[in-house]
């Protein structure tokens, strides 16, 4: 007979012990389990040896039985979970810690619960304090010392903004000017003057194509294209970089968009087309597209991962599980990051990057931490052995994980800012998933275990060898019933496909030594290029790369632009031109109003004319604006001005007051 000893009294357990028991026959002496080769065999009461075991009463008998059934199954624990029993029993520094979150298991639901609520104010401040890619250039950086004395000399033009509407014919016409585009331009500009009865006279110019086609217009319009299918419009205005202001300037922006679209909504196919760009319309709409891109691309394509951990736990319960961390994570990261915003800058990007981390690694470590449970279940394991099992076992990997991302990010320190909130945003998401993992998940678990799947039967029942063999499911599992069997006979039934030789080919010598010499030999192209802008005295990169690609590329703003400053002339159609200045270090306090320094400024533009000439990039003289010279000689060349011509117009009472007010002022 090999009947289980599940769930049995005391005298059942040593009454079907003794059945169990091989008789001896006459003649032949029973083996000792010493004798018996593989593992020991459990002790059997009374017969282990020839003679008869000492007078005890039934009841210790009993007891005795039931302490050595509880020995072979700890024994037994400890060999699967490749711990001696006593190293199980003493339980090193990391089951004590298993052990404090499972006693705090209470206050650990709490606790998070109320610090998501106390966050969530916070976490809504950092969504709307977040700011677009900041267009200023990094601190410490050239361009910042040469912004520094743009803002000294010229205080006026620091905080301007220059946005654009563009009309143009959706079919070949014989001009985009007509009375009825004028309408359409009056509607705007309407918009603009009612905005800016409001908000302490902002806007500081508004011009269009007609302000430039009357009769007093001399020479070409700059309003309008060559082909005069497109003409502009365009207002210049004070936008400060703070948030209350920059969010009026972006509600306006709003508005107009909204009458742009309602003219265009009623066009036919001969009609027109508008489309409005500039500063303020790119950094509202790479917000928008950010916020709705982002998202969407998160959730088209979070099916596959919450496919593969749905088939991985195989539970409804346990895949909310999965999710439930997933706002606690989001929320409190992100309030952590709004303190962080109040010091420094903290960009959308880095918020957006920091919810598809809180995706990843929240699935991740569900995978890691809530397979374990469902495995210990499946052997018989109470909750809170099996709780322990998870915290102590798969949170090692949980917080090794952690740490390697954390130190792997914190690379980032190196870069300016707001760059380098990227390693704060990063490290905080990190943080609080490998912390919520590790005490939240357990902890609800333990408090609320139907949440879970349920503990199967349990695996008490030992084998003539004290081994455990049932499953849930019935079978026996080979490598429980084949312990006596060497450990690559066991091994052998997975030892087969293409993974396993794989690995077995790439682990060898010498491969797997020139494997990752190969490997970074391969990436070796990308790491010199990113050293030719790196500076190692100062261990931090030059940030020499473009601003360009902060922009939304598929918003329809940015097609606008390039649609702009490829067609119209370099005085109309640039939003961001790039400035150079000419300062006198020297306290002599004598003015740069010379011809001397005229002549230097012609020769630097000429210069750089003939540095790009070829290039994609080329730049002519038409594309120079300055005070010092004014379009091109026969040669090419800019034509550079006299000192005196420039005077005139400055200084002269007329040219002030009359004839060149707008010029003047700006001169």
């Amino acid at each position: 007979l090999n009947l289980p000893l599940r769930r049995c009294p005391p005298w059942c357990v040593l009454f079907f012990s003794e059945l169990q028991a091989p008789l001896p026959r006459a003649g032949r002496p029973i083996q000792s389990s010493k004798q018996v080769q593989g593992p020991p065999l459990p002790k059997r009461c009374g017969l282990d040896e020839m003679a008869p075991p000492p007078p005890r009463s039934f009841s210790e008998r009993a007891r005795s039985m039931s302490q050595e059934r509880i020995r072979r199954r700890t024994s037994f624990d400890g060999l699967v979970r490749g711990t001696t029993p006593v190293q199980h029993e003493q339980a090193d520094w990391v089951m004590a810690v298993a052990r404090a979150i499972y006693r705090s298991r209470y206050i650990f639901v709490v606790g998070w619960l109320v610090i998501t609520v106390c966050m969530a104010q916070q976490a809504w401040e950092l969504v709307l304090r977040a700011a677009p890619m900041a267009k200023k250039p990094p601190t410490n950086t050239e361009s910042s010392a040469a912004m520094a004395v743009f803002e000294t000399h010229y205080a006026n033009m620091a905080t301007m903004r220059r946005e654009m509407v563009m009309l143009k014919c959706k079919t070949e016409c014989a001009s985009a000017a007509s009375p009825v585009s004028r309408g359409f331009f009056l509607e705007v500009i309407d918009e603009l003057k009612r905005w800016n009865n409001t908000n302490n006279g902002t806007i500081v110019q508004i011009h269009s194509y007609f302000d430039f086609s009357g009769h007093h217009q001399l020479g070409e319009n700059p309003m309008q294209t060559e082909d005069s299918q497109k003409i502009l419009m365009q207002w210049i205005w004070r936008v400060h970089p703070d948030s209350e202001s920059k969010a009026r300037a972006e509600e306006l922006c709003e508005r107009i968009k909204q009458i742009i679209a309602e003219e265009n909504h009623f066009q036919g196919a001969n009609g027109f087309h508008m489309a409005a760009t500039g500063l303020v319309f790119l950094d509202h709409a790479m917000k928008e597209t950010l916020i709705e891109e982002i998202p969407v691309h998160e959730v088209s394509t979070i099916w596959l991962p919450f496919i593969i951990l749905a088939l991985a736990l195989q539970s409804p319960r346990m895949l909310l599980l999965a999710l439930l961390p997933m706002p606690i994570e989001i929320i409190v990261s992100f309030g952590i990051m709004y303190y962080v915003s109040l010091q420094t800058t903290v960009v959308l990007f880095a918020l957006m990057m920091m919810l598809m981390l809180c995706t990843s690694l929240s699935f991740d470590y569900s995978l890691f931490t809530l397979t374990r449970y469902a495995e210990e279940r499946s052997v018989g394991e109470d909750v809170e052995n099996a709780i322990l099992t998870v915290i102590s076992q798969s949170g090692r990997v949980v917080v090794v994980s952690g740490c390697v991302l954390m130190i792997a990010w914190a690379a980032m320190l190196g870069l300016p800012s707001p760059f380098n909130g990227f390693c704060v945003a990063a490290c905080s998401m990190i943080l609080v998933c490998v912390l919520v993992q590790l005490t939240f998940v357990p902890s609800l678990l333990a408090v609320l275990p139907f949440l879970g799947p349920p503990r199967s039967k349990p695996l008490d029942a030992l084998d003539d060898l004290g081994y455990r063999s049932p499953l849930k499911n019935g079978g026996s599992s080979p490598a429980l019933s084949q312990q006596s069997a060497p450990e690559l006979e066991r091994a052998r039934p997975h030892m087969k496909g293409l993974f396993f030789w794989s690995g077995g080919w790439i682990t060898q010598f010498p491969l797997n030594v020139l494997l990752p010499i190969g490997v970074y030999m391969l990436f070796s192209p990308l790491t010199l290029r990113m050293n030719k802008n790196f500076d190692w005295g100062a261990f931090k990169f030059k940030m020499g790369h473009s601003y360009e690609l902060t922009m939304p590329r598929t918003a329809n703003e940015w097609d606008t632009l390039v649609e702009i400053q490829s067609s119209f002339p370099s005085e109309a159609g640039i939003v961001m031109p790039l400035m150079i200045m000419l300062e006198r270090t020297d306290q002599t306090g004598e003015t740069l109003n010379k011809q001397e320094f005229f002549d230097m400024n012609c020769r630097m533009a000429n210069a750089v004319i003939a540095q790009v000439k070829g290039q994609p990039w080329q730049v002519t003289a038409d594309n120079f604006v300055s005070a010092t010279f004014h379009g091109s000689d026969v040669t090419g060349k800019v034509s550079c001005m006299e000192t005196w011509q420039m005077n005139l117009v400055r200084n002269n009472w007329a040219a002030k007051n009359i004839f060149l007010a707008h010029t003047s002022e700006h001169l």
